[in-house]
């Protein structure tokens, strides 16, 4: 089985995550921290080293004078770690991700494998925590835990804090093969030896590790300040918000009430009888600019058949008129105009 613990966001938690499964993994297992920038692993679950190894990274080098200048490798770089100035190819290994695609399309095979160092690779078992860990006890609320809290591994002695006296320890083990033989009768108890700071020296990771936990907690913490802060705003803000909003929706719906009141008024002693407005006036989901359009629209339509002029060569033919609303329609409507276009020959 391979687990995968992988995120773009720095302090998510993958390496508590890994950590902690590692820890109660009830099988042999083997943890891989990739982190390129800041592995730190190692700080959850101390290994004792076996070996190291540098790690590189193919990167390409340039053979002038093969080189054609034609700028392929250039164009393919999608990291900008191949350049060219002058007509000129140049190459910057510390921006180069390896991908291989300049060698693939250079047509005059002028990129040669090179190789630039990443890092070292360390290499080491954390059997030692897993023996030790096995110890457990009951503390004073009841509850069972790990009773010795490994820190480091000098040589051949785990040091430990006993967590019922919380004080340091080191305890002898040796290795039989794959299994941590512990000498827990010669269990020794040690103290730390304070010497002078060397200027210029690096700091210790796991203070260093602390602080930037630390500062990201009191951010945490100041982000929910801040959002308390404007969520009481908000919450003040929010009944004087709807009762504007319902305010303007009153005041929306009167016009709009006013406006067809007024509209109606106008149109009641010109379309009376008519049944398409009274079906219009009935229908209160419709917008007031579609409803004055419908309105309008009978309008011209009653006028039309009260104003018909029959066409020169076809005077005395009134078979296909309707003279008046309540008249005969001697053929079928259809469209919003009936079929007045065609009955008064309009093109």
């Amino acid at each position: 089985m391979r687990i995968a613990i992988a995120s773009g966001k720095g302090g998510a938690g993958k390496t508590s995550v890994a950590a902690s499964l590692a820890s109660v993994w009830d099988s042999p297992l083997v943890a891989v921290d990739t982190d390129v920038e800041a592995p730190n692993l190692h700080l959850f679950l101390p290994p004792q080293v076996e070996g190291s190894s540098k790690a590189w990274l193919e990167v390409p080098s340039l053979d002038l004078a093969a080189c054609s200048k034609c700028g392929k490798c250039r164009e393919i770089c999608s990291f900008k770690a191949i350049a060219s100035f002058a007509g000129n190819i140049s190459i910057f290994p510390d921006m180069c991700h390896g991908c291989g695609g300049c060698f693939a399309v250079c047509p005059s095979q002028a990129l040669t494998p090179g190789s630039r160092e990443l890092g070292v690779l360390d290499q080491g078992t954390v059997l030692v925590r897993s023996a030790i860990a096995q110890v457990t006890f009951v503390d004073r609320w009841g509850d069972e835990g790990v009773r010795y809290w490994m820190q480091d591994v000098q040589d051949n002695r785990a040091i430990v804090c006993d967590m019922q006296d919380w004080k340091t320890y080191a305890i002898p083990f040796a290795m039989d093969g794959d299994n941590v033989v512990v000498d827990w009768d010669g269990k020794k108890r040690v103290k730390v030896q304070y010497v002078d700071w060397e200027d210029g020296a690096a700091e210790p990771e796991l203070p260093v590790l602390y602080e930037e936990l630390a500062g990201r907690i009191d951010a945490a913490k100041k982000a929910i300040s801040d959002y308390a802060e404007v969520k009481a705003q908000l919450n003040e803000i929010q009944p004087k918000y709807d009762a504007y909003v319902a305010a303007e929706a009153a005041a929306k719906q009167a016009a709009d009430e006013a406006k067809r009141a007024q509209l109606f008024e106008l149109m009641d002693k010109k379309l009376e009888g008519v049944a398409e407005y009274a079906a219009l006036r009935e229908n209160k989901d419709m917008e007031f600019s579609a409803l004055e359009d419908e309105c309008y629209k009978l309008l011209g339509k009653k006028a039309a058949e009260f104003s018909y002029m029959p066409p020169k060569n076809a005077k005395g033919e009134v078979k296909n008129a309707r003279f008046g609303v309540d008249g005969v329609q001697m053929q079928p409507a259809e469209g919003k105009y009936g079929d007045l276009f065609e009955r008064y020959h309009v093109r």
